[in-house]
């Protein structure tokens, strides 16, 4: 497992990369953001990327076992 703050950047266009945050499950339009991922093998990494406030909210539910 790894965990990882940062911008993320495209290389050209320099422009923070759009996706969809996991818990909210709306678009993640600014940064800061939180990338939470699995390594699955030394050449895949699957992300799951979140809001930074939708991460916090998803390790009080699932790993504290809040709500």
């Amino acid at each position: 497992m790894s965990l990882c703050y940062g911008v993320v950047f495209k290389k050209k266009e320099m422009k923070p990369i759009v996706g969809v945050c996991k818990e909210c499950e709306k678009e993640i339009t600014s940064f800061p953001c939180t990338a939470y991922g699995e390594v699955e093998s030394a050449k895949e990494i699957n992300f799951n990327w979140y809001h930074s406030e939708c991460f916090f909210k998803y390790i009080e539910r699932v790993l504290i076992g809040g709500k």
